[in-house]
């Protein structure tokens, strides 16, 4: 037993020492070679190891290390606005608020402490039971590295993550942790969407609202497709979740409010009872695991100026977004609406808008076909009539002024008149040759000759005059 102890002992002891000796010999092993340690650091200062974060340093102006007390939420904020994220901060300054890709985060500075923290909170649904929930979060914290997820209340899932800014931060690590964070709640909120355990308790009812005085109605409707995007060319069969973005008039885009509309099988939204001293537009649009955003904005409001003599129907048609994305994931969008027509070309830059086109008012007939007897269909109706009339006199008009084109260029044209004809001349009678007699005939005397209807010519001659005749 001694022995075989000695052995083994003996046997451990040669294995570690050969590893040792090819520890020392090997130098293609990066994690062994400290002497890269020195420029890992500095690209990562420098911000060009990891991703672009829009941001460029300059030694000069920018400072390299941010110095722990100048670490604030405004400065945070700041550094957001130079990467071109969408960021705000509350009424108090207290957090910053980034939103991307459907996604909420939520950033506090703890000054005490010397940690910055980022947040993400999202709702688990009533009917699922309290155990299924903490094996999610369980499940979550095994599979997904860097962020904590805990339930601090039966309907709370609570992501949060940390870094900490003693002795100084660098804005870059402060861009990419939030980068970090994003794909890690974004592949959280995929498998919690999978089980159906996050989002809306109750199916919100497409069905707008009875209808309230001085307020007015949206229609509209979207429609995805894929075009080879992780290998899917189909169009997206599920119900859609439309964000509508409104704003008062002399507010901010960053100021502007969400309002979310579930659409049907085939696309079609509507919402009731909202102001029509605001501006609205489509904005996003979210599936069950999946975020498309608009790639231009349309906005407009809901009642024009009324008069007596042109009423205007509180109906606001958004129109219909085709949205389309290719392999590469770059999103295309065709919206036609009651009076144009916008395309954007997946992959490409830039729209192409076509004017005075008339599609048909599918959303409407969508309207009074579904929701006959609800309140909001007369002026759904006026609204489709005024559209009709609006078209006719704009094709009225146009026929006008095709007609007046023509007549002034006709007037500008001068008519040319026609040659008179001249009467054709009478032709002159050739007077026939007297046929030639079979018989010598005697010289006729003079008083003979017919000179009426034998045509005589005369000869001048040395001696005088010479008569030729037919002979």
């Amino acid at each position: 037993m001694m022995k075989r102890t000695v052995t083994l002992l003996a046997v451990i002891f040669l294995g570690m020492a050969s590893l040792a000796a090819s520890d020392a010999t090997d130098d293609k092993s990066p994690n062994r070679d400290l002497s890269n340690i020195e420029e890992l650091l500095e690209e990562l200062t420098e911000g060009t190891l990891i991703g672009d974060t829009n941001i460029e340093f300059d030694a000069q102006k920018t400072p390299r290390i941010i110095p722990e007390n100048e670490v604030t939420i405004e400065k945070l904020h700041s550094f957001f606005q130079a990467a071109f994220l969408p960021s705000r901060l509350s009424k108090d300054n207290r957090l910053l608020l980034i939103e991307q890709n459907g996604v909420k985060i939520l950033l506090l500075v703890n000054i005490e402490r010397k940690i910055i923290s980022y947040v993400s909170v999202w709702h688990l649904k009533k009917s699922f039971p309290e155990d299924a929930k903490l094996r999610l979060v369980n499940k979550l914290n095994n599979k997904l590295p860097l962020v904590r997820f805990s339930m601090p209340k039966p309907e709370e899932l609570w992501c949060d993550y940390q870094i900490s800014y003693e002795n100084g931060v660098y804005a870059y690590q402060i861009i990419s942790s939030y980068r970090i964070f994003l794909r890690t709640v974004q592949d959280a909120a995929m498998g919690c969407y999978q089980e159906n355990i996050i989002g809306s308790e109750e199916a919100v009812d497409p069905k707008p609202a009875e209808p309230r005085e001085g307020l007015g109605l949206i229609l509209g409707r979207v429609t995805l497709k894929f075009d080879g995007y992780k290998g899917k060319h189909k169009p997206y069969s599920r119900p859609l979740t439309v964000h509508i973005m409104h704003k008062a008039g002399e507010e901010e885009d960053s100021d502007a409010k969400v309002i979310q509309a579930v659409a049907d099988d085939q696309g079609y939204f509507t919402v009731g009872n909202l102001s029509p001293e605001r501006r609205y537009w489509v904005k996003r649009v979210e599936g069950h695991d999946f975020v498309v955003n608009i790639p231009f904005t349309v906005s407009t409001s809901i009642r024009a100026k009324n008069s007596d003599s042109n009423p205007q129907a509180d109906v606001l048609d958004v129109g219909c977004f085709a949205l389309s994305v290719n392999a590469e994931g770059s999103i295309g969008c065709q919206l036609t609406s009651s009076d144009c027509t916008m395309t954007k070309k997946a992959g490409k830059s830039g729209s192409s808008v076509q004017f005075n086109a008339s599609p048909p008012l599918e959303r409407h007939s969508w309207f009074l076909a579904t929701y006959p007897s609800s309140d909001w269909a007369a002026k759904v109706r006026d609204h489709q009539r005024q559209i009709e009339r609006e078209r006719e006199e704009k094709a009225r008009k146009k026929r006008g002024k095709e007609t007046k084109k023509k007549t002034e260029s006709e007037k500008e044209t001068p008519t040319k008149k026609k040659p008179l004809l001249k009467a054709p001349t009478p032709p002159v009678p050739v007077p026939k040759k007297a046929a030639p007699s079979p018989q010598k005939s005697k010289t006729p005397a003079p008083s003979d000759i017919k000179t009426s209807s034998i045509h005589v010519p005369f000869v001048a001659s040395a001696s005088g005059l010479m008569c030729r005749g037919n002979s």
